[in-house]
């Protein structure tokens, strides 16, 4: 549907989001290096979050920023974005997005805005199935029929207040219709970026805007900044390259990948070359999109490295909006045969990664962080990604000069038999994530020359003809990843004799493999996750050369270990199904080349320490006893596991390999044996993670001895005897991340004293997160007095610890907090020990969330202040008994949101009166949020007669405070105010007192207001005090119930916007004055159009009027029939 650009990877414009980031995804690796990608098409949801991107630069870019946020605030329903390929179309978008994001964060609407890339050739269900993902709707995905889901989706998106819908990449027009997108009134907003203007033509767009380039000024600079060390190129050199900058035509993308290719040179020759290769005569008069490929294909040129083009090149076969894990992509640069002359897997696999790291600095590939949901936390996925212009130019250079075909994710439901495409000459083919049923073309393609075939992620795929394979004579890798629907493979692989690899992973109905015996030269087969397959394929004896082979989840194969362990000597990599018990040490021990193993599950203490004694692999993965892997699949895998499950080790004697780096214990019982120093935990030098789940009878990790010093992870859960994790002279000092949870007995992290009696402090000096949760008797964080110092602390989180009475003493305070949460009476104990010190100093501090704290009196103790002047977010809840939030002399400069509710106790937000009697401002320069709800006993927002200064706000909503009689005053309006809502205050009196000091002052000007809304106040006599007006020509929805003492709408109306709603109780409407000094009750009329009556249904006045008035409305429509 047309192309819009993924951003500018790494160019100042944008580093790496133009996929789905936000949308839902397929995940793709289980942790054990197996090849799925993350692709737009299935798996699991993402979390929507801000989109990675960098600063926008050059004027244009703010500008049309700007203009589209006008946009958007003005109402318009449908905005496009267009442009050629690497303007910065995504870019922007992305801003769009993350501004959209923060703007409605603080009013729970910052979900509600969704990012889908769309990409070319995409279909109307496709489509769907992408929005679905983004708003995490997995029952659309299980209709099938296209008119249900649209219906689906449109009732969805007009159930989410402020939706906004971000299609990024759209290639051709679309009915909104048919998709399910509901525009315009109680619609959602669209936001769309393409290539083309004609699509937005069609669509009808309402507004559009095309992204121009960066001036030639604004270009040289970018130039600059990504070539590297300019300054020292001779005169004539910097001449050439303003000339070359010059030639990328105000391109961000061309000019970042341009002048990182050049990065470096100094030889005035190359730089001459380089000039005349973008000014061949041959490519002038080309349309802007060749002129981009142009000068992407110099930096393709510039590689001057054989494997590194062929490596690059290959990425072109995936679709445009396809996602690799860094280990995926090196798998499939192996299979292809790329590194074919290194012969050592290990080896191959670090050059692979070397590669990458050649392809990022070149802007030729990307990174991009994905954030998905998760039960404790949000996990993050890194991927690599091509930009979709980068690929365009690959594909280009692929199918001109290599004689590839590219099909990839076109949704292709037939098969592309057109025997002008089905040259003899092709070496390379990608028909993956398409929809085709059947492969059955009338005669088997002619390639005798084809090396590569590509047929994942075809999930609809059932069959293929037999003879189809017969005339590929030379195929050396072909992959069937994702092909779920097939259930056997045709006979004619049998004949593929010079194939190396065979990628079966993820066929869960595949029951049927040919005979692979004539299949000699196969190096992988991966028939992973092939959950159907239950007979080893005939022949597997004879693949002597195979490294790699990958049975994980395919839980009914049966293979003969006993036999296949002498003739597949030369494996390097094996991965298992740890539920294939039927491997024995001596099988393994035969497979002397082996480097990798994964999945062995073992039964046998004594065998696994027999195997133990003999370990080749640089990485392995070993279950004892358990047959599921206790590993997050989310986390980047550690070389050397060995997990432990389901056993006793009393009396038993564990053989640890002394290299091991991450260690589990899962459902064991450690009977006598007291602690991990009774198992040798504390020779295993290298360790660096350790995971204790449900572990009985572990009264301590360490008695008598110590942890490993280079131990980095501590998860302790569910073992319940333990009743202090570490003594104080045990702390490994490089400890990083400690996650405490479920353990009933403990009561003292560090246990105390010390053995020192001169030391009275627990060093943690790199502990960065501290998780203490549901720990029923946790009374105190150090025992015996001491203090806990962690200056590098981000983030502390501590939940249903119901004893624990204070978190940090105040002379020991962690700089870098970010997150608080626990039952306490203090968070910051004091006093001070130094009687001179009264204010806790959080200089890093950006997050307090204090939920749930009902003995909570205040934050610091002992008379002390906090200081945090770098706190964004304040979120306190549920603390009935903290009576002010934050002193009026300790004004955080840089709050953005504050949102407290249900402090039953608070009676001011800012303390006051200020300590200097001159200050009677309170000022909040970047506040754009406020939320203060079931406060029954605040009065005043600031305290001492101070005043509130806060001109950035947006956001305003108070609700449930039964003594607070005034919001703001009038001489404190903040100008960018967009949404007020006042409700259920039955002391408001004013909304914005007055007069105004300045008695020249009659209107109170809010240019930005769109929303006010003021329910259930039933003093309230004003909106402005003192005979003030109200200026707002933004409003769109102006909500008024049961305020019955109002008795004026103070608005000043010229040309009211055509999508206001004024919606309230008529017989309060029409108790309305509308003359007042300075209107007349024309202001009525020009409303009324606007207004929308409530009806409750339990107010029998309001139900009389409706039936009233409906019958009056009826007698008017008889008048013009005769009866």
């Amino acid at each position: 549907m047309t192309g819009g650009d993924g951003g500018d990877s790494g160019n100042g414009y944008s580093s790496g989001v133009g996929g789905d980031a936000g949308n839902g995804m397929s995940c793709g690796d289980d942790g054990g290096g197996n090849r799925s990608g993350i692709s737009g098409e299935s798996g699991h949801s993402c979390l929507s979050l801000p989109l990675v991107t960098t600063q926008l630069k050059g004027q244009q870019f703010e500008k049309n920023l700007k203009q589209i946020l006008s946009w958007y605030n003005e109402g318009v329903s449908i905005i496009g974005v267009w442009g050629v390929g690497g303007a910065g179309k995504t870019t922007l978008v992305t801003h769009i997005h993350n501004e959209l994001r923060e703007k409605f964060r603080t009013c729970e609407n910052s979900e509600n805005v969704y990012w889908v890339t769309v990409s070319q050739g995409i279909t109307v269900s496709s489509m769907q199935s992408k929005i679905a993902k983004a708003m995490h709707l997995g029952y659309v995905l299980d209709v099938e029929d296209q008119r249900q889901r649209a219906a689906m989706l449109w009732e969805a998106l007009k159930g989410k207040k402020n939706a906004v819908l971000i299609l990024d990449d759209v290639w051709e027009e679309f009915t909104v219709e048919d998709v399910g997108i509901p525009v315009g009134e109680n619609g959602c907003k669209l936001i769309l970026t393409s290539r083309s203007f004609e699509v937005y033509r069609k669509m009808a767009c309402q507004k559009t805007i095309k992204v121009e380039g960066l001036s030639e000024e604004e270009s040289w600079e970018l130039f600059k900044e990504k070539l590297g060390g300019y300054e020292n190129l001779s005169a004539k050199a910097m001449d050439i390259a303003k000339s070359i900058s010059r030639e990328c035509a105000g391109l961000p993308l061309a000019i970042v990948v341009v002048a990182r290719s050049m990065r470096g040179l100094v030889d005035i020759c190359e730089w001459t070359t380089s000039l005349e290769d973008l000014r061949k005569p041959a490519r002038r008069h080309i349309d802007m999109d060749e002129k981009v490929l142009r000068l992407l294909e110099l930096s393709y040129n510039r590689l001057n490295d054989e494997q590194l083009q062929k490596c690059f090149l290959h990425c072109a076969l995936y679709p445009g909006d396809y996602g690799f894990r860094k280990d995926e992509l090196v798998e499939s640069w192996i299979s292809d045969g790329v590194m074919e002359k290194i012969k050592s897997r290990r080896k191959q696999i670090d050059k692979g990664h070397t590669i990458i790291n050649r392809l990022f600095e070149a802007c030729l590939l990307e990174k991009e962080e994905l954030f998905y949901d998760d039960v404790d936390a949000v996990r993050i996925v890194r991927i690599v990604k091509m930009h979709d212009v980068v690929r365009d130019m690959a594909i280009k250079v692929a199918t001109e000069n290599h004689h590839f075909l590219i099909r990839a994710g076109e949704m292709l439901r037939d098969f592309p038999c057109e025997e002008e495409e089905w040259t003899e000459d092709l070496n390379k083919i990608s028909l993956m994530q398409n929809q085709m049923e059947l492969i059955q073309p009338r005669h088997p393609p002619s390639c005798p020359n084809l090396q590569t075939f590509l047929l994942s992620h075809n999930f609809l795929l059932e069959q293929i003809s037999d003879s189809f394979f017969s005339h590929m004579k030379g195929l050396m890798y072909l992959d069937f990843t994702y092909c779920q629907d097939i259930r056997r493979l045709p006979d004619s692989i049998s004949n593929l004799e010079n194939l190396r690899a065979l990628v079966l992973r993820d066929c869960c109905e595949l029951n049927y493999v040919p005979s692979l015996a004539k299949l000699r030269k196969l190096k992988e087969l991966d028939v992973s996750y092939c959950g159907e397959l239950k007979d080893a394929p005939d022949g597997m004896e004879e693949l002597v050369n195979l490294r790699y082979l990958n049975t994980s989840s395919s839980k009914k194969l049966v293979l003969r270990w006993d036999l296949l362990s002498s003739k597949l000597s030369n494996l390097e990599d094996l991965r298992l199904e740890p539920s294939m018990n039927n491997i024995m040490a001596e099988d393994l021990m035969k497979l002397e080349k082996l480097a990798r193993l994964e999945g062995w599950c073992i039964r046998d203490i004594q065998d696994f320490n027999c195997y133990i004694e003999s370990l080749r692999p640089y990485h392995y993965d070993i279950l004892v006893g358990s047959t599921s892997s206790p590993r997050d699949v989310f986390e980047d895998p550690l070389d050397k596991v060995v997990s432990i499950g389901g056993f006793g080790l009393d009396g038993e004697v564990l053989a640890l390999p002394c290299d091991l780096q991450e260690l589990h214990f899962t459902r064991c019982d450690f009977g006598g044996v007291r602690s991990l120093v009774d198992v040798g935990v504390q020779s295993l030098h290298g360790l660096t993670k350790l995971c204790l789940n449900d572990v009985a009878n572990l009264k301590a990790l360490a008695l008598g001895g110590v942890l490993p010093s280079n131990l980095r992870e501590l998860t302790i859960s569910g073992c319940l005897e333990m009743m202090h994790v570490f003594s104080p002279n045990q702390i490994p000092p490089n400890l990083v991340s400690m996650w405490i949870r479920d353990c009933s007995a403990v009561e003292e992290i560090f246990g105390g004293p010390y053995p020192d009696e001169n030391v009275n402090v627990v060093n943690l000096p790199k502990l960065t997160q501290l998780k203490l949760t549901f720990l029923p008797r946790l009374r105190r964080i150090c025992g015996g007095g001491l203090f806990m110092a962690c200056d590098s602390i981000k983030e502390i989180e501590i939940k249903g610890c119901s004893k624990l009475k204070q978190i940090v003493s105040a002379n020991q305070i962690p700089p870098n907090l970010v997150r608080d949460c626990s039952a306490v009476k203090e968070i910051f104990g004091g006093p001070h020990p130094d009687e001179n010190v009264n204010v806790v100093n959080l200089p890093k501090l950006t997050w307090l969330e204090l939920m749930v704290l009902p003995r909570l009196r205040s934050i610091c103790g002992g008379g002390l202040f906090m200081a945090c002047d770098s706190i964004k977010e304040i979120e306190i809840k549920g603390c009935s008994k903290l009576k002010q939030i934050v002193s009026a002399n300790q004004i955080p400069p840089n709050l953005v949101s504050m949102r407290i509710r249900d402090c039953s106790a608070v009676k001011e937000i800012f303390g006051g009166p200020h300590p200097d009697e001159n200050v009677k401002v309170v000022n909040l320069p970047k506040l754009t949020q406020l939320e203060l709800i079931d406060l029954p006993r605040l009065r005043s927002i600031c305290g001492g007669g101070l005043l509130m200064a806060c001109d950035s706000i947006q956001w305003i909503e108070i609700a449930s405070c039964w003594e607070l009689k005034q919001i703001l005053s009038a001489n404190q309006i903040p100008p960018n105010l967009v949404s007020m809502r006042i409700r259920d205050c039955s002391a408001v009196e004013e909304i914005f007192g007055g007069p105004h000091p300045d008695e020249n002052v009659k209107v109170v000007n809010l240019p930005k207001l769109t929303m006010l809304e003021l329910i259930d106040l039933p003093r309230l006599r004003s909106i402005c005090g003192g005979g003030l007006l109200m200026a707002c020509n933004s409003i769109n929805c102006i909500e008024i119930r049961n305020c019955w003492e109002l008795k004026t709408l103070p608005l000043v109306v010229h040309s009211p916007l055509p999508s206001l709603k004024i919606r309230a109780k008529r017989r309060w409407w029409e108790s309305l004055q509308w003359e007042w000094e300075g209107n007349s009750s024309s202001s009525k009329h020009v409303l009324q159009p606007f207004v929308q009556f409530w009806v409750a249904l339990d107010d029998f006045d309001d139900l009389w009027d409706a039936f009233d008035n409906c019958w009056d409305d009826f007698d008017d429509f008889g008048e013009g029939f005769n009866f």
